[in-house]
């Protein structure tokens, strides 16, 4: 009865909704009558034809806009069988991922100062420190903030195996949950309250700021608005099938809203232009005080570009707990208002110094961090990804080497570290073909880790605690708060060494090439251009 009553109840909205949009823009005849269209679908005069329920007829109308149509018709949907089987294991991973209470933790960090630059506010401070305090108080049950905003269906996420209809169903005891349901279900709230930190924050704000609930409300749903998927196909697909896809798309829509100066901001385009590039400044003046005070630490020195341009580098952070602790900071709009400023206050302040960053490294950082932060995940789905990743030894995710770079050149069943679990050193013995494997443990543990997320990463390191010889974990490898710290060493020199090998090389066997065709005139010509 629950499930028939829902589903009328949807079916009813859905219907009343189409009505109203063919009530206003439908086409009429000279009597002021709704047309009636030959068929469904385009029509030669530009129309569409689209099906509608009318007093309890079934009738197709005709409606002059493209646009309106759609929005009447819906979306449409690639139904193909291996949809199913691909769009699970995204699911699970997804899953894997967001359950995970750190990385709820880590997006709360790295959303608040996003959300003060794009929404207009005037008091971006004061959005920043209510995030953080919204964070804390959606965890409670009934915040009534919270709750508000649940009432006009904003916020809370959403999924194959977290319907309304199921959570609605739980609440009132017609699903008796597990244990693991009960934990999951834990976890999924304080994912609930990662969601509402912002939403929440940005409703105060602007409810302050302009005494207008409607435009609080607008703004609150705006920030990230998961009900916006697209109407292509192809859209429809990646949402469904490539991990986190949707979110990107709703951040990159968000800012450049904001750079367009649109959106729901309640202000002229000017106006709200004007304020972004204010909050922009006041953003970035910490960043260049930041780099100051980090500059020539021994934790920030020691790390490569991207992990330094992706995160804010704690100092005195290593001499305490071995490893440099890390905030995270790679978003689309932390690439504007930090990795710029920051990588180019580095280039300037150092120049004609013993760690000088020449144009070439300065380009390269830049270039490889806007490729992190605003062309979002490789649209390839979750099921396929990992293996792909191990067939071109590229992990798009952290933009190195599946397999380390003082590993590649030796066998497979030898390529493994103090990372690597003793769960992946065993199924990869499993993949044994007479003396060859066809995974190595290191790409084992990225096989399982990318297609399970956090959930796989926890499994395959509790296997660790059955061996006796092995080394203690460092912090960087503990689920979890690993993406909080650096580790003991860091990767710069490493970076630069391989980053000059290769250029050096590519180099040398062009000029070399050049020898062996005779062609002496272009030997000349590289090396002058190379000599450095």
């Amino acid at each position: 009865m629950l499930h028939n009553v829902l589903l009328l109840t949807k079916n009813v909205m859905r219907n009343y909704a189409n009505n109203r949009i063919i009530e206003d823009y439908a086409a009429r005849d000279a009597n002021g009558r709704i047309k009636v269209a030959p068929r469904e679908g385009p029509l030669p005069n530009g129309s569409v034809g689209v099906k509608a329920l009318i007093n309890g007829r079934r009738v197709t109308v005709e409606i002059t806009d493209p646009l309106v149509a759609a929005a009447s018709i819906g979306m449409e949907n690639l139904d193909l069988p291996v949809n199913g089987i691909i769009a699970a294991f995204e699911n699970i991973f997804r899953r894997g991922i967001t359950t995970d209470p750190f990385f709820q933790m880590a997006q709360v960090l790295k959303d608040a100062p996003t959300a003060a630059w794009v929404t207009g506010v005037g008091n971006p401070v004061a959005l920043i420190g209510g995030v953080f305090q919204s964070f804390l108080m959606s965890l409670t049950p009934n915040d009534p903030i919270v709750q508000k905003l649940k009432s006009y269906g904003i916020g809370g996420f959403q999924s194959l195996a977290r319907s309304p209809e199921r959570q609605l169903k739980i609440e009132i005891g017609l699903i008796n949950q597990s244990a693991f349901s009960r934990v999951v279900n834990l976890l999924d709230k304080i994912g609930d309250a990662s969601d509402f930190a912002q939403r929440r924050a940005i409703y105060n704000r602007v409810l302050k700021e302009t005494g207008d609930e409607t435009q609080a409300l607008l703004q609150a749903n705006n920030i990230i608005d998961f009900m916006k998927r697209g109407a292509s196909r192809e859209a429809q697909w990646l949402a469904r099938n490539v991990a986190f896809m949707n979110a990107y798309a709703q951040s990159i829509n968000v800012l450049a809203q904001a750079l367009a100066g649109g959106g729901l901001k309640g202000m002229s385009r000017k106006k709200a232009l004007a304020m972004m590039a204010a909050v922009g400044s006041l953003l970035a003046t910490p960043v260049i005080g930041y780099s100051m005070i980090v500059a020539g630490s021994e934790e920030y020195e020691e790390l490569d570009d991207q992990t330094r341009l992706r995160n804010l580098v704690i100092p005195g952070s290593k001499a305490m707990f071995g490893e440099t602790i890390l905030i995270p900071m790679n978003t689309s709009a932390a690439f504007i208002f930090k990795a710029m400023p920051e990588m180019i206050y580095n280039t300037v302040i150092r120049e004609g110094t013993a760690t000088e960053v020449d144009g070439t490294r300065l380009k390269t950082a830049l270039k490889e961090a806007a490729l992190d932060s605003l062309l979002g995940p490789t649209p390839a789905p979750s099921a396929l990804k990992p293996a792909f990743e191990i067939a071109i030894n590229r992990n798009f995710w952290s933009g190195s080497t599946v397999i380390p770079r003082n590993l590649e050149n030796v066998e497979a069943a030898e390529q493994y570290n103090a990372s690597t679990s003793e769960a992946a050193k065993v199924l990869s013995g499993l993949t044994s073909v007479g003396d060859k494997r066809l995974l190595s443990p290191i790409e084992m543990d990225h096989l399982v880790r990318g297609m399970f997320g956090t959930a796989g990463y926890l499994t395959m390191f509790a296997s660790n605690m059955l061996a006796e010889d092995r080394v203690d974990p460092r912090l960087r490898d503990l689920p979890g708060v690993g993406r909080f710290f650096a580790g003991p060493v860091g990767r710069k020199q490493e970076d630069l060494y391989y980053d000059l090998k290769d250029r050096t090389e590519k180099k040398y066997n062009t000029l070399m090439k050049k020898v062996e065709r005779s062609k002496l005139e272009d030997v000349d010509r590289i090396i002058e251009e190379n000599a450095d």
